[in-house]
């Protein structure tokens, strides 16, 4: 006869947890959590979860190896003593060699030029009407005052970079990066910081490599840049407020990351020359002008239409052993004389100065001068019908320009100045 219950044998209440990992040849492991054992059953709880994690530092594993940890984990019952066992493997992947790597610069100004764009505000000095000509109108200079509309400096610097691999395996992946900035100094601080305040960068450049895209362990190689950046809006005195300097960065992908230094970097500043290589100046103008002269309150009308242009271009180039100036300059004037509105019979008048000078000086002190003075003039007669009679109008047109130009060159001052004086005008006689 069965009893009314079941009675049951509780085996293996309790059991033992170990975990185990094989840790490579050339490798060590610092536990950074419980590694167990581990006693199960004790309590009322009937799941169990553990995290065990440890750090794995390679101390002499070669790279570009591959390495099989193994991990597992037993569980022995406390009675019966049949142990339960499972694994797991991880796979580590040893990195890249690492080396170090030290960098050089050089950089020079290897050429500038400037360019400058003036315009003339002449409206103020054309004069037309029906007052006689003024004979003292020699007497009186007026001062045009020419607007600076443009002023672009263009450099160009060159130097090289040099890469020395200074660790005890290949680079992988060189590239390097060269980049130009700038420093705006306050003229009145006397002692400013060589590499301190706010740099700008204002151009940029990726330095070729395929020359030399791998350096064995003590090798060199010296890597040439071009960089050309322009400069606006800044006259030549005016680039005395500024320091340049340019950056080399230099990278690898198996870059040592023990080095002290995150980032290869190397600075070499940039020192302008006295002067640029090629300075060009564009002046230009151009004014027109309507006015009538009236033949009584009812009589016909006298129109006078003229126009005044006038470009200057000037190019000095400097070079090691000498300097040299071009000068082109045009001026025209012209317009139309007409009655009424007989446009169609328009008597036209023209008048034009077109001259081209050059020079050119050697030596280490370098001065020279290019003077010019030109007169033109057009005479012309124009015939109207004036209250059925003919009335015949003289047209005298006529220009007379001067313009000087000076350069100054030695080893410690570069001058260049010019200057220009002319006088345009149409003069109008009748009788009636």
């Amino acid at each position: 006869t069965l009893p009314c219950e079941r009675e049951c044998v509780i085996v293996d209440k309790t059991a033992t947890l170990t975990d185990y990992f094989s840790i490579p040849c050339g490798f060590s492991a610092v536990p950074l959590s419980d590694f167990g054992p581990w006693t199960l059953g004790a309590d009322d709880q009937t799941e169990w979860e553990f995290d065990v994690n440890f750090l794995l530092i390679n101390e002499e594993s070669p790279r570009f190896n591959t390495h099989c940890i193994s991990n597992q984990c037993t569980l022995v019952p406390c009675d019966s003593k049949v142990p339960i066992t499972a694994c797991a493997q991880l796979t580590v992947t040893t990195g890249e060699d690492e080396t170090r790597l030290c960098v050089q610069k050089t950089a020079e100004v290897t050429r500038w030029t400037e360019y400058i764009a003036y315009e003339l505000d002449i409206d103020d000095i054309v004069m037309i009407g029906s007052e006689e000509f003024p004979e003292d109108i020699w007497d009186e200079e007026l001062i045009v005052e020419q607007e600076c509309v443009e002023n672009i400096h263009t450099l160009t610097v060159s130097g090289a970079i040099k890469v020395v691999n200074t660790g005890c395996y290949p680079t992988r992946g060189l590239t390097i990066v060269d980049t130009i900035q700038m420093l705006w100094i306050d003229p009145e601080d006397v002692q400013p910081a060589a590499f301190g305040g706010e740099w700008e960068d204002i151009a940029s450049v990726c330095v070729d490599t395929s020359c030399k895209p791998m350096l064995l362990p003590g090798e060199w190689y010296y890597y040439p840049y071009e960089v050309t950046f322009t400069i606006d809006d800044v006259e030549l005195a005016g680039l005395a407020s500024y320091q340049f300097r340019n950056l080399a960065y230099v990278e690898i992908c198996n870059y040592d990351d023990d080095a002290s230094e995150d980032a290869l970097y190397d600075y070499a500043p940039i020192m302008l020359p006295l002067c640029p290589d090629m300075i060009t100046v564009e002046t230009t103008a151009v004014v027109e002008s309507c006015d009538q002269i009236p033949f009584g309150e009812c009589g016909p009308v006298l129109n006078i239409q003229s126009a005044f242009a006038y470009r200057q271009l000037i190019v000095v180039n400097n070079c090691d052993y000498k300097s040299t100036m071009d000068v082109c300059t045009e001026i025209t004037l012209n317009g139309k004389v007409w009655a009424d509105d007989r446009i169609c019979g328009a008597q036209s008048f023209d008048v034009a100065i077109c001259h081209s000078q050059s020079a050119e000086v050697r030596g280490d002190v370098r001065e020279l001068y290019l003077l010019m003075d030109a007169f033109v003039d057009d005479s012309e007669c124009y015939v109207f019908c004036l209250f059925g009679e003919e009335v015949e109008v003289d047209i005298y047109a006529s220009l007379y320009y001067y313009e000087g130009q000076m350069l100054y060159l030695d080893d410690f001052e570069f001058e260049f100045e010019e200057g220009k004086w002319a006088f345009g005008g149409v003069e109008i006689n009748f009788e009636t």
